[in-house]
């Protein structure tokens, strides 16, 4: 029998790899099990998602000034993940159902989560979870695994209405006249005005009427334009039509603002230009400038209600749910005008084809002035530029001078 005598430092090193092997044995075997140990326990917070879902979410559609209960209400929940989406992209659960005759509404078989809940009905302004007025904003439903929500009350507002008659000074009904309407807001102990809801005009009886106005403060105004064209200008677009470039003329048009002048200009319906020396005038306001013996302009102007010449004199009209003013009417008079004439340069010299809008200075708390131009106008070949029936006051001359809008070309590239 023979035996092999191994040196004492080999001995030593087989000893330590060998406790190595169990040391890292012992760690694949400590990791397995945590492993599995994970798999099974779900960790704080998570959902298991093998559960049945059995959330529920109970609530009722209201008027949100009297708090009856309304039917027929269109009410939609959002997320999570638009209610568990299954096969097909087809919700799990409904997430939009009818009120019933009582207001009420259910969501069920659901998962926790945050969730939206807004509603929407004809006639009235659209709800939310978390909407407690009729302007405001609405916040999420937090849901919790299993919890049943009950009591979730969803408010609406019912929208209103104004009207009234438009007379002349002699007291005869001014058809085709359009009227808008402001909505008045505060911020930073401000007040301002935005245009909103329809524009209406004036029917055979003098009547309008704006409907769907969310509840709040409005100031109603009778706007007028007067525009002004160069001849200039007429004899341009007539060569362009005539020679087939009229696209290249609006392109030119835009470029320099005066698709804003032609704008203005299409707002006023049914009216034909009246030529006065080089320009051609197209008055606002009723079919007809009024002229005095004396050969002076009288003109329309921009009138607030009942009479104010700027949004900040006026009445305003207060609407509140379902509300409907029939009785704002306006008797609206000629003023004398005057004529503003002028010449605009640039770095290069005159500029034709300029866009130029004269603006009241009292319309500052207005978001957005278009269509409240006291008088627009294009200059001419020369740089100048003239405004008929302008009304004595204080204006601002907005001038806007854009970049050339891109051309697409046939191979595929854009040129300015």
């Amino acid at each position: 029998m023979r035996f092999s005598v191994l040196p004492r430092a080999a001995c030593v090193l087989i000893g330590v790899r060998f406790r190595s092997f169990l040391l890292v044995s012992a760690t694949i075997l400590l990791s397995a099990f945590v492993v599995a140990h994970q798999a099974v326990i779900p960790t704080a917070g998570a959902q298991d998602a093998t559960a049945p879902a059995t959330a529920l979410i109970v609530g009722q559609a209201v008027d949100g000034t009297s708090g009856k209960p309304l039917s027929s209400v269109t009410v939609t929940l959002g997320s999570p993940a638009a209610a568990a989406r299954g096969a097909g992209g087809i919700p799990a659960t409904p997430t939009r159902v009818l009120t019933d005759g009582d207001g009420h509404f259910v969501f069920h078989d659901l998962r926790g989560g945050a969730y939206t809940i807004t509603a929407t009905r004809l006639g009235y302004t659209s709800g939310a979870y978390g909407k407690h007025s009729p302007t405001g904003g609405g916040q999420p439903l937090d849901l919790g695994e299993g919890e049943r929500k009950g009591g979730v009350a969803i408010a609406l507002w019912k929208l209103g209405a104004i009207g009234g008659r438009v007379v002349d000074e002699a007291g005869e009904p001014v058809i085709g006249l359009p009227v808008k309407v402001l909505h008045r807001t505060f911020a930073a102990g401000h007040q301002y005005f935005s245009q909103t809801g329809n524009q209406p005009q004036t029917d055979d009886r003098g009547v309008y009427r704006i409907s769907e106005l969310t509840p709040g403060d409005y100031v109603v105004a009778i706007p007028t334009t007067q525009a002004t064209v160069p001849s200039s200008y007429l004899d341009a677009m007539s060569d362009a039509s005539r020679n087939g470039t009229t696209s290249d003329f609006m392109r030119t048009m835009e470029a320099t603002g005066a698709m804003g002048v032609l704008h203005a200009m299409s707002l006023i319906s049914g009216v034909a230009s009246v030529p006065v020396g080089d320009v051609h005038f197209m008055p606002g306001g009723p079919p007809r400038p009024a002229s005095a013996e004396s050969g002076h302009l009288f003109v329309y102007p921009t009138i607030f209600y009942p009479a104010a010449p700027s949004p900040a004199q006026a009445t305003v009209v207060t609407i509140g749910s379902g509300d409907e003013r029939s009785s704002v009417d306006f008797q609206i008079r000629a003023v004398p005008a005057v004529r503003i004439s002028g010449v605009v340069t640039g770095p290069t010299g005159p500029l034709a084809n300029l866009g130029l809008h004269l603006l009241s200075n009292g319309l500052g708390t207005i978001s957005r002035d278009e269509g409240f131009e006291v008088a627009t106008t294009i200059s001419n070949t020369a740089g100048g530029f003239t405004f008929l029936g302008v009304p004595s006051s204080s204006y601002t001359v907005k001038v806007l001078k854009t970049p050339p809008r891109p051309v697409a070309t046939s191979s595929g590239f854009t040129t300015v």
